[in-house]
């Protein structure tokens, strides 16, 4: 059976603590398990973009105690706290060694990507073309900078315009229940009508939505830890949902 990961569960098999891991991988056991561009997309946009501004912090601050503080001041939210989680798997990687930490974050972040497709299907699913999985990491002057983890409304990069063309049928015959997140709901609304607007900030609100059809249409279940978000989203579109369970009670199959 395809069981197919989203970002919360990429992020969580690298920074989650012991108890996380080992629920993740209870989870993935005995399946064959997936990922698709815009996952790694995601994952470039957010790990890998928060790694690079933590290197910047590095570099600029001559204490991490001080390079923390950055980190506080600059993130907020859901930012704020993966930039933590990535903040302290350094410095217990590093044993809080400031100078191994900077000679060492080029090759780290290059083992970022060995641990995205570690246990996985080497090759991604790709409907939608996602660009920012083509990022990529330059260098200057030792410094390392992301480049392409961004992509815009108004830019003809990818082909999520067609991904949301092919899913319109299947979104006209079904009624959208109450109780999906409200900023979802209204973009699958105007998707039913048409899909002109579906870049840019929208496609990445609507992230989960194409995850889940991502994971129907190869006839496979999604995983993730975001229950909220998602359940409703897999009841509309019959999809199972496994959920790790992070408080050491199992497996959740839902629906």
């Amino acid at each position: 059976m395809k069981l197919f990961l989203d970002t919360t569960v990429q992020i969580d098999r690298i920074f989650g603590s012991l108890q996380k891991r080992k629920s993740i991988q209870e989870v993935c056991a005995g399946k064959e398990c997936w990922c698709s561009t815009y996952v790694l997309g995601e994952f470039y946009a957010n790990i890998i973009n928060d790694a690079v501004c933590i290197c910047h912090f590095l570099h600029q601050e001559n204490d991490l105690n001080e390079a923390e503080r950055r980190i506080t001041d600059f993130a907020r939210n859901r930012q704020a706290d993966r930039m933590h989680k990535i903040f302290i798997h350094l410095r217990t990687l590093y044993d809080n060694n400031l100078e191994m930490m900077r000679c060492e974050m080029g090759a780290w972040m290059e083992d970022l990507l060995y641990l995205f497709y570690r246990g996985i299907q080497v090759k991604l699913t790709d409907g939608t073309g996602c660009q920012r999985a083509k990022a990529h990491i330059v260098y200057r002057d030792g410094i390392p900078f992301l480049e392409g983890a961004n992509c815009r409304k108004t830019s003809c990069q990818c082909s999520v315009e067609e991904f949301w063309s092919a899913q319109q049928p299947l979104l006209a015959r079904i009624p959208l229940p109450e109780g999906m997140n409200g900023k979802v709901r209204p973009l699958l609304e105007e998707i039913q009508k048409s899909v002109y607007n579906v870049k840019g900030n929208h496609c990445r609100t609507l992230g989960d939505a194409i995850i889940v059809l991502e994971t129907r249409d190869q006839g496979g279940e999604v995983c993730s830890t975001n229950r909220k978000d998602y359940l409703p989203l897999c009841q509309l579109f019959q999809v199972t949902l496994q959920s790790p369970d992070y408080r050491g009670n199992g497996v959740y199959n839902l629906p």
